[in-house]
């Protein structure tokens, strides 16, 4: 597994890496002080894995850095690293695609359990977050989501495979266009499965989707590779 960090602040970066490799031993590591030298890599080295993303670089305000890398890889799930964890600021990230944000406020035990969720697959926002008595506890790993009427794992037994596959996707921060590309589905098309995934979830939109799969724990469910 290949894994880039962008953060150009020397000492977060060479944390976040070596708990990369404590967490993840056979884990390909590479760092980048900057987004430009991240993007120009790509021009030569395979694409990464993930994206391990400070949110404020220099020249980029706001979460115009998810947006850039998003951009460049569409396909690459997006871990945001943030030391600002108010609900307007987690919810934006989310909202530009990044699957996960992790607080640069968090312990080294917390760091190291934050990665490791979100290098098995799962999905992680700060607990802090959400503290107006809107949340859930996720089994695992202590992360906390907003929900809506939805409570228990069994979330997504009521969607169809192709669902689930758009939910998996979707999930990883995709917006319609590309989830309709790698499925081989029109827009209209994906747009409906989305809507019936809210409803299954109890939710009103894409970002309280991916909060809820903190909640339930969907990503051990979701497992399945996409077939075309």
């Amino acid at each position: 597994m290949r894994i880039a960090i962008v953060d150009d602040h020397p000492i977060m970066l060479k944390a976040i890496a070596q708990t990369v490799a404590f967490v993840c031993r056979e884990c390909v590591v590479e760092t980048f002080v900057d987004l430009e030298s991240f993007l120009a890599a790509r021009e030569t080295a395979p694409e990464p894995d993930m994206v391990l993303l400070d949110l404020i670089l220099p020249g980029y305000q706001g979460v115009e850095s998810v947006l850039r890398c998003r951009a460049s890889c569409p396909d690459v799930p997006i871990v945001v690293f943030s030391g600002i964890t108010e609900p307007s600021t987690v919810m934006a990230a989310l909202d530009a695609g990044a699957m996960s944000v992790i607080p640069k406020t968090a312990s080294s035990d917390e760091l190291v359990g934050a990665i490791r969720t979100v290098i098995g697959g799962g999905y992680y926002v700060p607990r802090e977050t959400f503290g107006d008595g809107q949340t859930g506890v996720g089994p695992d790993n202590g992360a906390v989501s907003r929900v809506g009427n939805t409570s228990n794992g069994k979330a997504i037994e009521g969607l169809t495979e192709r669902q689930q596959h758009v939910l998996r996707l979707l999930l990883r921060g995709a917006p319609n266009k590309r989830i309709g590309a790698e499925l081989q589905l029109s827009e209209n098309t994906v747009k409906s499965h989305v809507s019936a995934i809210l409803r299954a979830l109890g939710v009103r939109n894409r970002t309280e989707a991916v909060l809820a799969a903190h909640r339930l724990n969907l990503s051990h469910q979701l497992q399945t590779p996409v077939e075309h």
